[in-house]
Formats: C-alpha cells, sequence, structure tokens
C-alpha cells in the first residue's frame, strides 16, 4: 500500500533530474534522513511530511524505526524516488482494478493489457475489444490505482484514500519537471 506521485508518461527525465528532484523535496522538508531498506535508498519523512500530505481522518501516527526484519509495521511511513531515463514503466501494486475504455467507457482486462504492453512497449497502442477504438495505456482511466511513468515519488505506508498530496507539493512536482504529476494508490492484495 502506497501513494504513487508520477510525472505523465511522456516526460522524459534527464540524468539530473533525479537529484534535483531529491533536492527539491528536501528543501521543501518532505525527505527526511537518508536510509537503506530491504535493499533500496529510502528516505524517512521530514519535518513537513503532514503538512506536504493531507491525512484524511485521523491524524497518523508515523513511526520513525524501520521495522524489524520479518516484522511488519503499518505505521512505518517512509518515501522512495523512481526515476528512469531510459523506459516507461507500469507502476501499479499487486491489486489493479480494470480500468475503462475512454470511448465506449467499457472495462478492459488489467491482466491482458499489461500482458500485451509489456510484449510491444514501443508501439503501445491497443484496441478496444468494445468499440474498436485505438489507445494507449496509459491514456485510460485507471481508477487511482494504477499509471505510468518514468520519474515517481512513492509514499509507502498509505493505504488507499487515507492522504492526497496537498497542493504545495504537487505545484513543487509540477515546477521541477515542468509537466503536470498526478497520483494514485498502489494497492496490495
Amino acid at each position: 500500500m502506497s501513494l504513487v506521485l508520477h510525472a505523465p508518461a511522456d516526460f522524459l527525465p534527464t540524468n539530473e533530474f533525479q537529484p534535483q528532484l531529491q533536492q527539491t523535496l528536501q528543501a521543501l522538508n518532505l525527505l527526511g534522513e537518508a536510509a537503506h531498506y530491504q535493499g533500496r535508498e529510502i528516505f524517512y519523512p521530514g519535518t513537513a511530511f503532514d503538512r506536504l500530505l493531507t491525512f484524511l481522518g485521523c491524524a497518523p501516527c508515523i513511526e520513525t524505526q524501520m521495522p524489524e526484519v520479518g516484522q511488519s509495521n503499518t505505521n512505518f511511513y517512509y518515501l522512495e524516488l523512481f526515476c528512469d531515463t531510459t523506459q516507461l514503466h507500469f507502476l501499479g501494486g499487486e491489486k489493479v482494478r480494470d480500468p475503462h475504455c475512454q470511448h465506449c467507457r467499457s472495462a478492459v482486462a488489467a491482466n491482458a493489457l499489461l500482458q500485451q504492453w509489456s510484449i510491444s512497449q514501443e508501439t503501445g497502442i491497443y484496441t478496444c475489444p468494445n468499440c474498436q477504438q485505438a489507445y494507449r495505456p496509459w491514456t485510460l482511466n485507471w481508477r487511482k490505482c494504477a499509471g505510468f511513468s518514468r520519474a515517481a515519488l512513492i509514499v509507502h505506508g498509505v493505504f488507499e484514500g487515507e492522504a492526497r498530496p496537498s497542493d504545495a507539493l504537487l505545484d513543487s512536482l509540477n515546477t521541477v519537471s515542468a509537466q503536470r504529476w498526478k497520483y494514485f494508490y498502489q494497492l496490495s492484495q
């Protein structure tokens, strides 16, 4: 379970983008101290974490200690930066709702679509089995549970609908990339 903020699918980051993104997020105090967790570089929440993310309902209990190996801690929030200058990635979680065709609004089988996309990412054109409309998978309505991008900020530990990014955070992401960022929730089983 994660909140994923991502640049649009057509955004092509340069090698300098990830350090610029990290600097921007550290200046906002969203990113705290860097650490390694499960073989990846992560960041603890910074001092402005709960101001740049709007938590809906109860205030979060932000755990600052990593769980021991083999233990889970649903209150352990951490952030991760993702940037790939070479290829587009599907950023959905283990559980993805079927997207809807923008033309006829019918559901498109996500598993079949993603399997087809993984084989022919270069062309990326698919046809709706219901209305025969051609589309690219990232243009479908994924209903806030998936996205495609080369650059993302992943906030681990956020349940679906638990929090959303503030306008200030989205504005900063839009400015650093000169693109309009979106967000969704990666869903677990």
